[in-house]
C-alpha cells in the first residue's frame, strides 16, 4: 500500500474508538487513505522494544504517530492539574507520555486537566490549573514536544472537566503564553457542554488538533446534530494548517466509514473545489 499524499491539513484517527486489535486498528487507518495516528493509553502497555515495534509498523504503512495521550483513564483517577494535591501524580505520569511520545516521534502529548473539586471555588481551581499548566508546558518545552489542553466535558457524571469549553481553554493557554502549550479542540464535546460549536472560529489560532465526532453518541460526521461542512469551511477560512483527527465509532466497516469521513472533510476544504483524492492512488498537489 504506498503511503497517503501529504497535505496542508494532516488527516489522522484516533484509534480508541476503533474495533479490533491495535494492528487491526492501524491497517483500517492505512487503507482509509489517513495520514497518521493517534495513541490514547496503548503505550502504558508496552516497554521500550514494544514502542520500536509499534513505530515501526505505524511506519510500514507510510504513516505516523501524531498525539499520545497522557493521564490516562483521568475520570476515574486522582490525576488533576486541577486539584494541586494531585499535582505531582498527573505530572509524573506526563512525564512517562513524553518520554514514551519522544521514542514514537510524535509531536504532541494531549492532557485532560481534570475534574471540578468540591468545596473549592472556580477561580482557585482555575489558580491552580493555571500554576499546574505551566509546570506541564515546562516540561513539554524541555522535550521539545507540544502540550495540547483538551477541554472536556463529563456528560455521565455531570462532573465537568475544567476547561469544559474552547473559551476557557483558550483563555488558559493564552495565560500560560508557551508555544509548546496549545488546544486540542474536540467539536463532540463542545457540543455536548455548550450546544454548538461556535467557539471553534476564535480558538483555531491557538489549536493544533480539531478532532471530529457527531453528537449525540460520538457517531460518524452526517449522522448526528454537527454540520461538519460548515465546521471544515471554517477551518479553511481560518487558513488551518495543522492537523484534522477521526474520534468517532465507525458505522459499519471500519475502512468504508473512515474512507467516507476523510473524503468528505477533503473535499470541503479543498479550495479548488476537486474530487477527493484517492488515497491508493494519490496525485500531485492536494490540498488535504
Amino acid at each position: 500500500m504506498p503511503a497517503p499524499a501529504k497535505a496542508k491539513i494532516t488527516s489522522a484517527v484516533m484509534l480508541w474508538p476503533l474495533e479490533g486489535t491495535f494492528e487491526d486498528k492501524v491497517r483500517a487507518a492505512a487503507e482509509a487513505g489517513l495520514q497518521s495516528v493517534g495513541l490514547a493509553d496503548e503505550y502504558t502497555r508496552w516497554d521500550a522494544a514494544g514502542l520500536l515495534r509499534a513505530k515501526r509498523f505505524i511506519e510500514s504503512f507510510g504513516m505516523s504517530v501524531e498525539t499520545v495521550g497522557a493521564n490516562p483513564n483521568w475520570n476515574t483517577r486522582p490525576v488533576s492539574l486541577v486539584n494541586s494535591a494531585e499535582r505531582e501524580g498527573f505530572l509524573t505520569e506526563l512525564r512517562a507520555a513524553i518520554a514514551a511520545a519522544k521514542k514514537l516521534e510524535a509531536p504532541y502529548v494531549v492532557v485532560v486537566s481534570g475534574k471540578e473539586v468540591p468545596g473549592q471555588s472556580r477561580d482557585e481551581q482555575y489558580a491552580s490549573l493555571l500554576e499546574g499548566t505551566k509546570r506541564a508546558g515546562d516540561l513539554a518545552a524541555a522535550a521539545e514536544v507540544t502540550l495540547l489542553v483538551e477541554p472536556v466535558s463529563n456528560q455521565v457524571e455531570r462532573k465537568r472537566a475544567i476547561p469544559s469549553t474552547f473559551a476557557e481553554g483558550l483563555k488558559l493557554v493564552k495565560a500560560v503564553d508557551s508555544p509548546h502549550v496549545r488546544l486540542l479542540c474536540s467539536v463532540f464535546e463542545e457540543q455536548a457542554e455548550v450546544g454548538n460549536a461556535s467557539g471553534l472560529r476564535e480558538a483555531l489560532e491557538y489549536a493544533s488538533v480539531v478532532t471530529v465526532a457527531n453528537a449525540p453518541g460520538r457517531t460518524e460526521p452526517g449522522t448526528g446534530l454537527i454540520d461538519f461542512k460548515e465546521v471544515y469551511k471554517a477551518l479553511q477560512k481560518a487558513g488551518y494548517s495543522h492537523t484534522v483527527a477521526m474520534e468517532y465509532t465507525p458505522k459499519g466497516r471500519t475502512v468504508a466509514s473512515l474512507k467516507r469521513a476523510v473524503d468528505e472533510f477533503r473535499v470541503a476544504v479543498n479550495e479548488r473545489g476537486a474530487s477527493a483524492v484517492n488515497p491508493l492512488n494519490p496525485t500531485e498537489g492536494p490540498f488535504v
